[in-house]
């Protein structure tokens, strides 16, 4: 894991404001990797299609606040995604892990949009997207090449007794 993220970190240092979360998400998934890699696709995946849904639901609640800028309807409407998410994670489906990501993804990009300074919702969302996708791919790529150059010890064949 410290292989992954250590490798990382010059490069984030030296790219922009957004490198700083992509340094997080590669931690994070290195953390999440270093148990299995071979889930390292699925989980990769899971990660996309999570924040994928989670931006569409932000870029629909934005969408419909643009529509009807109050107050009241913006806390009305953050409710409804977030009661929508929530019934979809405890409802015990093979997806609800899903529901746990993309409610975090929809109300970061959301809340960025509504700052503020914040437009461009549709840019967020793709941003982060990228950010995910760069940082899937590096601890992926990362994981692979140390299991090629480092691979795990097998373990010692027991002798009959």
């Amino acid at each position: 894991m410290t292989l992954v993220t250590a490798a990382y970190s010059p490069s984030s240092s030296c790219a922009t404001a957004g490198a700083v979360i992509t340094l997080i998400f590669v931690a994070i998934l290195s953390h999440q990797l270093a148990a299995s890699a071979a889930e390292g696709p699925r989980v990769a995946k899971a990660m996309l299609l999570a924040n994928l849904i989670g931006g569409f639901m932000a870029w629909v609640a934005h969408e419909l606040i643009v529509i009807n800028p109050t107050f009241t309807f913006m806390a009305l409407t953050v409710l409804l995604l977030c009661f929508t998410l929530w019934n979809r994670l405890i409802s015990g489906n093979p997806s609800a892990p899903l529901a746990a990501t993309a409610l975090t993804s929809a109300l970061i990009i959301l809340g960025g949009a509504m700052a503020p300074l914040g437009k461009d919702i549709d840019l967020k969302i793709f941003d982060r997207l990228f950010q995910l996708a760069s940082a899937l791919a590096w601890v992926l790529l990362s994981f692979v090449t140390i299991d090629e150059i480092l691979p795990e010890r097998r373990a010692a064949p027991q002798s009959a007794q």
